[in-house]
């Protein structure tokens, strides 16, 4: 996450460095109490399914025809504008 956000670096490792050392583990009457609420349940199930699945081979075509490949993991609005940004420049 680092990495894709490099303006919050600093602050992302340093709230990494504290989730390491254990300032946010909660007792067990806590991770119990959360195991069992809604958010909980739904945190796990998607732990259980794993990532969501994206199409692959996604494309955006151009008004001049050309296109604009996709990866599965650049589905967003904003990553769809950059990339067509770029590719008018």
């Amino acid at each position: 996450m680092a990495n894709r956000r490099p303006h919050q670096r600093t602050e992302i490792l340093e709230f990494r460095k504290r989730v390491m050392n254990g300032e946010f583990n909660a007792n067990k009457e806590e991770g119990e109490t959360w195991a069992a609420s809604r958010e909980g349940q739904d945190a796990m199930r998607r732990l259980a399914e794993g990532p969501p699945t994206t199409p692959t081979g996604v494309e955006i075509v151009l008004p001049d025809g050309s296109s604009i490949p996709l990866p599965p993991d650049d589905l967003s609005y904003h990553a769809l504008v950059a990339r067509i940004s770029k590719v008018k420049q």
